[in-house]
């Protein structure tokens, strides 16, 4: 990443599957701590984007790490929601909230430093390199996002971010193919015989030879 040699390549996938697939790795961790571990979505969502799964599901899957690793009680949750942008393409905020240790303010606000952890307490009880969050925060901010961090002391963190994709197919274009197939029906529809009679003509006719130059 520093280098500047990370590539991100984004491709048609479903975005709420993708998610699913990551918060499933996590269940039996979560469980065998006796945490509750659900994902939300809105209805409207739209599922099928242009995104990086690879980058994306790296973020998510360190959040969801860290969430289990400072939650001794209570619930975890990965909410995604998305709204449409004047440009056509959505506006994806995914969100993982945990009911672990939380953070102060001045702890929050050192966070996403390179090598940096709340206190020097945590990695003595939580092992850790404090590499994490500074890479997932440079991971989003290369896919043109932002990553921040809402915490309490006592009470739980929220972290989320938001990234701008692409649908998988744009309404312009879906509106253009529309036209070309229904414009092509009604002239079907209303030559049938002569479109019948060209097509038997053009199969039947012999190719001709292509001219040589001398």
């Amino acid at each position: 990443i520093e280098a500047g040699k990370l590539q991100i390549t984004s491709v048609d996938e479903d975005f709420v599957q993708a998610m699913s697939r990551t918060c499933k790795l996590f269940q039996v961790q979560a469980a065998e701590k006796g945490l509750e571990l659900a994902m939300q979505f809105d209805e409207a969502f739209s599922r099928r984007l242009q995104f990086d799964p690879v980058r994306v599901r790296q973020c998510v899957s360190n959040l969801l790490s860290n969430a289990i690793k400072f939650t001794s009680a209570g619930r975890i949750e990965v909410a995604m929601s998305a709204r449409t942008l004047e440009s056509g393409k959505s506006l994806v905020s995914v969100k993982v909230a945990d009911t672990g240790i939380g953070m102060s303010e001045e702890a929050v606000g050192r966070l996403f430093g390179v090598f940096e952890q709340a206190d020097s307490s945590m990695t003595r009880r939580f092992g850790g390199s404090g590499l994490g969050l500074a890479i997932c925060r440079q991971l989003v901010d290369l896919m043109g996002g932002d990553l921040d961090c809402d915490s309490v002391a006592g009470q739980g963190s929220t972290f989320r971010f938001s990234l701008t994709f692409n649908t998988d197919v744009p309404f312009l274009m879906c509106f253009i193919i529309a036209v070309f197939l229904y414009t092509r029906a009604v002239r079907l529809e209303s030559y049938p015989l002569l479109s019948l009679a060209s097509i038997a003509a053009c199969a039947d006719k012999p190719a001709r030879a292509s001219p040589t130059l001398n």
